[in-house]
Formats: structure tokens, C-alpha cells, sequence
């Protein structure tokens, strides 16, 4: 259950929402089934390179592939492995309102800390209509809840429509994922008094002292996982610095360590995108995971 009330979400947000968070892949074994161990031995291994919090069942957890019942079993595995170590937050996203709030009230009542959401493809294309099917999920959990602001789900909010969002009363913080640098400086402006927020990745540190914002978390994004290694968490390191507005010890940290790898997993998920139309490139993260 939450502890914190629907009213103190944004609140819990603010407080606790800070630094790096990691988002994770699913493991299978070879017949297609969930690899159990292999869930709970990743998070452990993730652990160690020092995450704040971690999401599960999110794009890089390729949530469209799991069943209603893989997802819940993922949850439970996580906050059986994170509890008092990392906060959870979980992707309930789906097309289906009624699977959408089951998938919610699951989360909650095995022990997550956040929900997230996106809009649901097929049918969700104008930002009311998000709206009011975050607001009819909302009611019904005391949960903090995320928007995964992605144009992956077939459409992008835009910034002052995330802050028409941000009056739900549980609605506390959003990960703008547009890939415009625009949407992050006006989504700060125009929501971040409000709720966390945070840009898909850590360029956005470099230019907050610029644009006047400070952005206290990176939430979520697997370069820890991807580039770091137990004795040497580069990438956290970077951003905790960050968040702090310690540029000086963050850009010394990601030019030397962390920007060559950027670059080298940057070139690749370009190809692939490209390769596939735009396909999330789960493939590669999992692939250079091992």
C-alpha cells in the first residue's frame, strides 16, 4: 500500500524523487517464459550501482509483450527485491481503462511507490481524452502517479498540457520523452511548481542553468546499467551531481567517462531505429547488457 496519502503524492514526489533512476529490462528464458530469477538478480546487480529508484514494465521493459499476469508477477518480484533499498515506480499502462486501474491497484497494494502512464495507442490521440482516463485511474488508487509524456504511444502532450494535468490531485511528476529540447524548458516553466519533472535524458542538465530550472531527478533511463560497473558508477555519479547543480564535477565525469559510451550506444540505437521505423531498440540494450 502507499504510504503516503493521494493528497501527500506530490509532496512524497517532491521529497523523495532525486537523482538517478534506472528503468528495466524483462529477462526470458529460452521458451519464452519469465526468467523469475533473472528479474530479481538484475535488480540486485542494478542495486549496487547506487539508482535511487528503479521502473519496471516501461518501454525498455517492453510492457506491450507481457501479459496482465507477467506484469503483476514482475511487480511483486521487484518490491520483494527493492523494499527499503530503491523506490519502484511501475509502468501500468494499457489500452484497456478497466486493465489500466487492475494493473494500478496491484501495484499499490504489493508495495510500489509510483505509477506511471502513457497514453493509450490505437485510440488516445488529443490530450483531453488522456486526461480523463489518467483522472478516472487516479480515483480510484492513492498511488502517486507518473506521465510517461512519450511519442512512442502515438502522441506527445504538450507542455502546458501537462500542466493542465499536473491538477490531479495524485499527478506528481512526468518524464518528458518528445525529443524537444522546447518541451523540457516550457514543461519546467509551466508545471514544475507543481510536480517533478524530468527529460528523457541527461542533456537536459546541461542546460537548466540557462533556462533557469533545476531538474532534481533523471527519471528513469538505463545508461547505469548500460556504462557502469559496481566499483565505478560513472553515470550515477554524473547525475547526482547534476541534480545538484554541481556542473563542474559532472561535465569533468560525463566527458571523460561516461560521453564515449554515449556515443558509441547513441550511434547504434540510431541505426536501429532507423532500421526498424522508429521501433524502440530493446534489443540492443539487452544484448549489451550481457
Amino acid at each position: 500500500m502507499a504510504h503516503y496519502t493521494k493528497g501527500e503524492a506530490k509532496e512524497w514526489a517532491r521529497e523523495n524523487m532525486h537523482g538517478h533512476w534506472s528503468t528495466a529490462i524483462t529477462p526470458f528464458l529460452p521458451d519464452g517464459e519469465l526468467d523469475s530469477v533473472g528479474v530479481q538478480g538484475n535488480l540486485e546487480h542494478w542495486l549496487k550501482l547506487g539508482a535511487k529508484g528503479i521502473g519496471i514494465t516501461w518501454l525498455t521493459g517492453e510492457f506491450w509483450s507481457l501479459t496482465i499476469e507477467e506484469r503483476k508477477r514482475v511487480c511483486e518480484l521487484s518490491v520483494k527485491t527493492l523494499r527499503g533499498k530503491a523506490f519502484l515506480g511501475v509502468h501500468t499502462a494499457h489500452t484497456s481503462l478497466k486493465s489500466c486501474i487492475e494493473l494500478t491497484k496491484h501495484a499499490e497494494e504489493a508495495g510500489a511507490d509510483l505509477a506511471v502512464m502513457m497514453p493509450p495507442y490505437i485510440i488516445c490521440r488529443t490530450a483531453p481524452q488522456f486526461y480523463e482516463f489518467v483522472k478516472r485511474v487516479a480515483q480510484e488508487t492513492n498511488l502517486g502517479i507518473a506521465v510517461f509524456n512519450s511519442t512512442q504511444s502515438g502522441m506527445g502532450l504538450k507542455p502546458n498540457e501537462v500542466a493542465e494535468m499536473a491538477e490531479i490531485p495524485n499527478l506528481c511528476a512526468v518524464k518528458v520523452a518528445t525529443g524537444n529540447v522546447a518541451d523540457v524548458v516550457a514543461t519546467h516553466r509551466l508545471a514544475g511548481d507543481k510536480i517533478v519533472v524530468s527529460a528523457a535524458t541527461e542533456e537536459s542538465f546541461f542546460y537548466q542553468d540557462f533556462y533557469g530550472f533545476r531538474q532534481q531527478v533523471l527519471f528513469a533511463n538505463p545508461w547505469d546499467w548500460l556504462f557502469d560497473t559496481p566499483g565505478e558508477s560513472n553515470f550515477v555519479r554524473f547525475v547526482d551531481h547534476a541534480c545538484r547543480g554541481e556542473m563542474a564535477q559532472a561535465g569533468n565525469i560525463y566527458r571523460t567517462k561516461v560521453n564515449p559510451l554515449r556515443e558509441l550506444a547513441s550511434t547504434w540505437m540510431r541505426y536501429l531505429m532507423n532500421k526498424f521505423g522508429g521501433a524502440y531498440p530493446t534489443q540492443l540494450k539487452k544484448t549489451w547488457a550481457e
